[in-house]
């Protein structure tokens, strides 16, 4: 059965990823520059939609700010463990709970807080603050 998804999908698809099933307790965000945590933020899904599985933003679910000193300083080494292991300086890092422990699900080399900063005055003051600090390292002639 397998073999016939893979043939199926690789028709349909130049590109496949496979990864085994996990059970994402919760995910989390980690927004990071030059070995600095900027933003952290967990993806709470929409509880009254038992259709929808993704942790996303765009498909209805909240961000809630970490406020756990002790998360965000796991989530924090954690992301930078990822971002160093691509050579990354100015990534997201979406890190998910599992029955396992914390797992690195994804890196994004392209950082996007709009539908964060959709949410409140709030918000929007984070993601310009995060947009503004990476803008500054930019021109600061600094090859950190």
């Amino acid at each position: 059965m397998a073999e016939l998804v893979a043939r199926f999908l690789s028709e349909r698809y130049r590109i496949l990823a496979v990864s085994p099933f996990e059970e994402i307790l919760s995910e989390h965000r980690v927004v990071l520059l030059d070995g600095d945590a900027l933003l952290t933020y967990e993806k709470v899904r929409d509880s009254h939609d038992s259709t929808e599985w993704r942790h996303n933003l765009r498909f209805g679910a909240e961000p809630r700010l970490e406020t756990s000193r002790r998360l965000c300083s796991e989530l924090a080494d954690l992301g930078m463990a990822a971002i160093r292991a691509v050579g990354g300086a100015f990534m997201s890092v979406d890190i998910v709970a599992t029955s396992e422990g914390m797992r690195v699900m994804e890196i994004n080399s392209g950082v996007s807080l709009n539908h964060f900063a959709a949410v409140s005055a709030e918000h929007r003051a984070l993601a310009v603050n995060v947009y503004r600090a990476a803008v500054q390292r930019c021109f600061s002639g600094d090859d950190a």
